[in-house]
């Protein structure tokens, strides 16, 4: 069985067709809201809207769980890129949006009581929605009939349509690169979406903020270092001694930051070093200093590009 991931903002029936459609399927059924972060959920509860960046660790833990497989997942995935990242984890994935107009929506809120995601928010995740395109494959249920003969209908289309490989829409460059200005340290990245959806994160930090430093990452992106001469890639500590800021030692420019466990490295990369005019959206200020060093570890796993190579020249 492949993974199948049921979308559709707050209110269409996620948890409740997919419970029945997993138990009619013989499948196991993970509910994406219990992957957010507590700081995700606390937001949500505030009746502020997520942003890409909180929803960046969360979409990661949502493609695991597809990756594995022989699975139902209820998501909203409101937008075609966060999809298009979904499908990168699970190739197989197949889509079923649950439709409705806001009158069926608010009825249905208005009968539930959900611990983290008030009425409110209603509004900007149908702004937020891009109903899935034709070469997604989508398995499309109206929310207006009961969860049963919804989950009924999926499990007939499921059956009578066969396996479909949804076509992940690509942006046209396919890796975006970038270094420092004597060529010395040399970035090279991939994006899981459009480079225009992510924000870099302004550091203010003292040191970031001297070299002004911008940075981008994508945990489900991936990232290759390249370095010609190895002595003349310098580092400096960050202030909770954790991360490493990489810069080169003959031009000056800082590239980027990594942070290494056992279970790997990590790492982002300053945005202003990129060839070419910043292909990004707007900045946004971070502060990791308000952060405490467990904090900081936790969030570097979550949103920096989590596959990584360094390359050094001999």
């Amino acid at each position: 069985m492949t993974a199948i991931l049921l979308m559709g903002v707050s209110g269409s029936g996620k948890t409740t067709v997919g419970t029945l459609l997993a138990t009619a399927l013989g499948t196991r059924f993970v509910d994406a809201d219990s992957l957010h972060s507590e700081a995700n959920r606390q937001k949500m509860a505030a009746g502020i809207p997520l942003n890409d960046t909180d929803r960046a660790p969360w979409l990661a833990a949502v493609g695991v769980a597809l990756a594995k497989g022989n699975v139902v997942v209820a998501c909203s995935a409101l937008r075609r890129r966060y999809r298009d990242g979904l499908r990168l984890a699970a190739p197989d994935l197949r889509l079923v949006y649950l439709r409705g107009n806001r009158a069926v929506l608010v009825q249905h809120l208005a009968a539930r009581r959900h611990e983290f995601m008030p009425p409110e928010l209603l509004d900007s995740q149908l702004d937020t929605l891009e109903p899935p395109a034709q070469d997604e494959h989508a398995i499309v249920a109206d929310i207006d009939s009961s969860p049963s003969d919804i989950v009924a209908f999926v499990v007939n289309e499921l059956r009578t349509t066969g396996p479909h490989r949804s076509h992940v829409r690509r942006f046209t460059v396919d890796s975006l690169k970038g270094g420092c200005h004597c060529g010395n340290l040399r970035v090279e990245m991939r994006l899981s979406g459009q480079p225009d959806s992510y924000r870099p994160r302004a550091c203010d930090c003292d040191f970031c903020r001297m070299h002004g430093a911008s940075y981008v990452s994508d945990p489900l992106g991936s990232l290759v270092v390249r370095i010609k001469d190895d002595s003349q890639r310098g580092s400096y500590r960050q202030g909770s001694g954790q991360a490493d800021l990489m810069y080169c030692r003959q031009c000056g420019v800082l590239v980027g930051a990594t942070y290494s466990e056992a279970g790997g490295v990590y790492a982002t990369i300053n945005s202003r070093v990129m060839d070419g005019p910043p292909p990004f959206g707007p900045e946004q200020t971070a502060s990791p200093k308000a952060l405490t060093g467990e904090q900081k570890a936790t969030r570097w796993r979550d949103i920096w590009f989590g596959k990584v190579t360094v390359v050094v020249d001999a």
